[in-house]
């Protein structure tokens, strides 16, 4: 449900570059749709079961719902500071762009390791969601910088808001395409009767490659191969997703 109030304030602060429409009604209006996204998702974030980090991951440093509880929070004061002291927007546009790479980062610490809990996890959707953030993060640091430009230097300040409108407007339309996807498109959920038949088909074709004889293969170390404990289905799951998605991965943000 935050969702659609993040994404109610998203739109609302493009539609201010509009001249018919009053800027400061546009502005109080995303604001509160911003607060009320941010404290709705705060809640939610606080019944998200535990899930261990990926400490091998760069992102890993928390554990994603940590992260995402952090952004949420951080986000919900940002909005309460524009709205009680609007004199500070530069600092809270600023304070948004750090919430939004911060929420990248969850979020694609969440692509890495995936919850064990959610049973219609996809990951082909948690990519398309993370192109998403990364355009809605973009958006976000480009009106940061435009309206740094216009208040440090006036002679600069129409060509950089104008740019910034322009180019935020086409990633508004493409952060737009991505958000629908994630919201009507249905992406086949990752199943561990699907990752098992992943994972023998893969140990095979590398037995084959390799022309190794598993008849011939000592005892000792069959036995030691079939002891090892396997990884949880949901990380070979995501591993495998990533082979066979190719295509989306090549649009993940390397932040």
């Amino acid at each position: 449900m935050s969702g659609y109030f993040f994404l109610a304030g998203f739109v609302l602060f493009r539609l201010k570059n509009i001249p018919v429409i009053g800027a400061t009604i546009i502005n109080l209006a995303a604001l509160l749709s911003y607060l009320i996204g941010y404290v709705m998702w705060f809640v939610a974030t606080l019944c998200y079961p535990d899930h261990p980090r990926r400490a091998d991951l760069w992102s890993g440093f928390a554990q994603f719902k940590e992260q995402l509880t952090a952004a949420s929070l951080l986000g919900a004061m940002a909005s309460i500071l524009c709205l009680v002291y609007p004199t500070l927007l530069l600092p809270a546009l600023w304070l948004f762009t750090a919430i939004n790479f911060l929420l990248n980062i969850g979020e694609y610490h969440k692509l890495y390791n995936p919850p064990e809990y959610a049973p219609n996890y996809s990951t082909a959707r948690q990519t398309v969601y993370l192109r998403y953030a990364f355009l809605v993060t973009s958006t976000s640091a480009l009106t940061a910088i435009a309206c740094t430009i216009a208040l440090t230097a006036p002679a600069w300040a129409y060509l950089s808001l104008m740019t910034a409108a322009v180019v935020g407007n086409c990633l508004t339309i493409a952060a737009l395409y991505y958000c629908q996807r994630c919201a009507f498109e249905t992406f086949e959920a990752d199943t561990v009767n699907h990752n098992a038949d992943r994972v023998n088909h893969t140990y095979e074709g590398l037995a084959g490659q390799l022309s190794f004889d598993l008849a011939q293969a000592p005892q000792a170390s069959n036995a030691a191969q079939f002891e090892q404990p396997l990884r949880p289905a949901r990380r070979v799951i995501a591993a495998s997703n990533h082979v066979d998605n190719s295509d989306l991965d090549s649009a993940i943000p390397c932040l």
